[in-house]
């Protein structure tokens, strides 16, 4: 008789997990984990921007900039140098470490290619090993709010590896019994995750443009140091590897806690006395607490991998 309201409350749920997945492919996208297309070649997004043609000459205008930059401040500071009692350095000192930050700044469209190719790879094998096997976030929230309306376990694992799709009516009505469904939590653990992935999105486009910044003015960063003991440098170091760190933890961090919901809504599984309506409460508790601790969970990944900047 309720059928259709039942019907209804899940189009709510399928349409929450719809808009996760389709937010998450951009973000794949963007931060590297799946690849763009560009005719028939497939390459990753930054690398593609990277080696656009307008990046590079405006690189290479700055590294003129640089070369120029460079030998303005070697011969300041050759004769601030000069001019002191007791001179910090040597002039043959400041022309050696003037030719290295030409060098340095000169190897910096590989580097940062390089550094691009290596964390794009690892971070797609770390992004698998958290989803646990299934084709999609949108899929894993289905299966662990289906539990207990009478998923088995060939069915979940079908859902999971896209051969039942949850978009698809006829395969998620004729499999489950969809009033049983736990509909309030889908909902809770949607919103907030969907809200987590549309603010790593924004985080991933912010990266990006920053990190192009920060390709593009390096010359100008590293060739500067040679006045600053290298000071200049290091904070451009450590900026870049803030920007190529943010927001993977967070994409990590929603995977694993996916895997958190999953063990919570098993059937089995309860702090209180089974059929207790305490053991719904604390479901959504536990399950609410840790939706608003995924930013502070991200920044923690970021933290692991680099101390004092990954969280930024």
């Amino acid at each position: 008789m309720f059928e259709w309201f039942w019907r209804f409350l899940y189009q709510i749920s399928k349409g929450l997990y719809w808009a996760i997945d389709m937010v998450m492919q951009c973000v794949n996208k963007l931060c590297g984990i799946e690849p763009i297309n560009l005719g028939e070649e497939k390459i990753d997004f930054l690398s593609y921007l990277l080696t656009g043609q307008n990046i590079r000459f405006a690189f290479a205008s700055m590294a003129l900039l640089g070369i120029v930059v460079v030998v303005i401040l070697a011969i300041f500071s050759i004769l601030r140098n000069i001019t002191k009692d007791k001179p910090n350095t040597t002039p043959a000192r400041i022309v050696v470490q003037s030719g290295k930050n030409i060098l340095m700044f000169l190897f910096v469209p590989f580097i940062m290619l390089t550094v691009t190719y290596f964390l794009n790879t690892f971070m797609r094998a770390v992004y698998q090993a958290t989803l646990a096997g299934s084709t999609s976030v949108g899929s894993f929230l289905f299966v662990s709010f289906g539990q207990e309306a009478g998923l088995d376990a060939t069915e979940t694992s079908d859902f999971l590896t896209g051969v039942l799709d949850y978009t698809k009516n006829n395969d998620v009505f004729s499999h489950l019994e969809i009033s049983d469904y736990q509909f309030i939590l889908s909902w809770i653990v949607g919103i907030v995750v969907l809200f987590a992935i549309v603010g790593t999105l924004a985080k991933f486009v912010e990266r990006t443009l920053s990190i192009l910044v920060l390709f593009i003015i390096s010359p100008i960063s590293i060739g500067s140091s040679v006045i600053d003991e290298g000071a200049r440098f290091k904070a451009w170091r450590d900026q870049v590897i803030s920007k190529f760190l943010v927001a993977y933890g967070l994409i990590i961090a929603i995977n694993i806690y996916c895997l958190m919901v999953n063990l919570v809504m098993q059937p089995g599984f309860g702090f209180f006395e089974p059929g207790s309506i305490l053991n719904y409460v604390a479901k959504v508790l536990l399950v609410l607490g840790g939706a608003l601790a995924l930013n502070s969970v991200g920044q923690l990944i970021g933290n692991l991998v680099a101390p004092g900047i990954g969280g930024q």
